[in-house]
């Protein structure tokens, strides 16, 4: 039986569970769903969403004022014809559809590649059940396992000509580099660094459009236990009987 994944710095059955803001401006909580759900790709993609969906929602918020004028507004699903949207589009990659930026700036996040690490000798192996505080020991029993996680996401800063997009890549570079000890912290990640702002580009298929993408990298460890749900098998007697 597999327990699940725990992130570090998260509270145990005994701590409080009271929730406590966070000092960014990203306002997570201290006892936030990380604590059961650990830093799954997909997480970590939700952060990054969240993250700039905060920063471009208000205009006090957003340094360069040429940019103050398109504001983040979560808009509903709408299939009607010639309905235009206002407003910084902000969206994991797979969601990408070009009419939704023809009119507008937009970023796409996009996960790339995500690769684990040994640590230990068969993943940093503990066996055993170990001592409480008071000298006690433990009633958990099982084996305890940990792996590095190493991964990166691409954020597709998107713009309408080519100063646009110089101007909404280094909007974006320069609230994550200035808020990475923060988040990294909040977000309990080992790692966390703003890597490139590449050079603008045109986007392939849509050569009216140019795209100047940000890459971040990031760590942590992921850790899960093993636990017994039956006795072992202590003994296997083998013999033959006789047929009547």
């Amino acid at each position: 039986m597999s327990e699940g994944r725990v992130a570090d710095g998260c509270p145990g059955e005994s701590s409080s569970s009271a929730v406590v803001s966070s000092r960014t401006l990203v306002g997570f909580d201290e006892a936030s769903s990380l604590c059961s759900t650990g830093h799954t790709p997909n997480i970590i993609t939700g952060m990054f969403l969240r993250i700039l969906e905060t920063h471009f929602a208000e205009a006090d918020r957003i340094e360069n004022p040429e940019l103050r004028d398109n504001i983040f507004n979560a808009q509903p699903n709408d299939t009607t014809e010639g309905l235009v949207y206002t407003g910084i589009l902000i969206d994991p990659i797979y969601r990408w559809n070009s009419q939704n930026f023809t009119t507008r700036p937009a970023i796409y996040v996009k996960r790339n590649d995500v690769e684990t690490e040994r640590l230990g000798i068969n993943d940093g192996l503990t066996v055993g059940i170990g001592k409480n505080d008071d000298g006690t020991y433990k009633d958990d029993e099982g084996e305890y396992h940990v792996r590095g996680m190493r991964g990166s996401h691409t954020l597709f800063c998107i713009g309408r000509n080519g100063g646009e997009a110089e101007v909404l890549g280094s909007e974006v570079f320069s609230e994550l580099q200035g808020f990475t000890p923060v988040l990294r912290r909040d977000l309990k990640l080992k790692r966390l660094e703003v890597m490139q702002a590449a050079e603008v580009s045109q986007l392939q298929e849509h050569g009216q459009h140019f795209v100047a993408p940000v890459v971040v990298t990031w760590y942590t460890f992921t850790k899960w236990r093993l636990r017994p749900i039956a006795p072992k098998l202590k003994t296997l007697s083998i013999g033959l009987t006789a047929s009547v």
